[in-house]
């Protein structure tokens, strides 16, 4: 069960993000709530990647330092906002607020810090033990 703490914690912060999600229509509208949708798509984003890459034992059962632990976790989470920015600008389905270029830089820094966090979490020992 320890090795289940990553994926765990990660189908708890994705249940978050769904319900901000479906519970306030203000996601188009209010720029701290788009915000803090990246952040916590990052954090979660970062915990699964954590968790598929180390403690899944898809690629062997591994123990990350606590460097190599925070450099992935911010890696996966700066790739998904990056990639998820290419698909609403490729759908045509963002609608930034103010300018697309700094609606874009808001978003990514926000996954980024999400990333940040979940590094830190994920950076424990026993999370992979």
């Amino acid at each position: 069960m320890k090795s289940n703490r990553l994926l765990i914690a990660s189908f708890v912060s994705a249940m978050v993000l769904i319900f901000l999600y479906q519970a306030s229509p203000a996601f188009w509208g209010v720029r701290w709530f788009d915000s803090l949708m990246h952040f916590i798509g990052g954090f979660t984003v970062a915990f699964i990647g954590l968790w598929a890459w180390f403690a899944s034992g898809l690629f062997g059962r591994l123990v990350p330092s606590k460097k190599e632990a925070f450099v992935a976790a911010v890696v996966f989470a700066l790739l998904a906002g990056i990639w998820w920015e290419f698909f609403e600008y490729a759908y045509g389905i963002a609608r930034p607020i103010g300018s697309y270029p700094l609606d874009t830089f808001h978003d990514v820094l926000a996954d980024f810090l999400g990333g940040i966090v979940a590094g830190i979490v994920g950076a424990r020992k026993k999370l992979y033990e």
